[in-house]
């Protein structure tokens, strides 16, 4: 085998094998926000008016998305909520209100769990 040959099967091989890792790529992330019981963090909706993160009629960069898989999923959410003034709306990926209060106004979020 001429010294070609090899270099042209080393680059053919290569070249499959980038497509074959290519292929198999997934993003990372977690289940939870804080995973380990010493973390700290959070989630900061709508303060007031002073920040626009998650709050009914935010840009859209400014949005909470969660995809699902397939119909049926479970969504576990977990929010603190003292007062009973924070409220959810759920749309479909085609901007179609699927969960609401039916005046628009959004569901109570719960106060505890389900």
């Amino acid at each position: 085998m001429g010294l070609i040959n090899f270099y042209r099967l080393k680059v053919v091989y290569l070249f499959f094998l980038v497509i074959h890792i290519s292929t198999n790529v997934y993003s990372e992330g977690t289940k939870e926000l804080n995973p380990n019981p010493g973390d700290v963090g959070g989630l900061q909706i709508w303060d007031n008016g002073n920040r626009e993160f998650m709050s009914f009629g935010a840009p859209e960069d400014k949005r909470l998305n969660i995809h699902i898989n397939e119909p049926g999923e479970i969504v576990h959410m977990g929010f603190r909520q003292d007062n009973n003034d924070v409220f959810y709306r759920v749309y479909d990926p085609d901007g179609v209100l699927v969960i609401d209060n039916g005046a628009g106004g959004g569901v109570p979020l719960p106060t505890a769990g389900n």
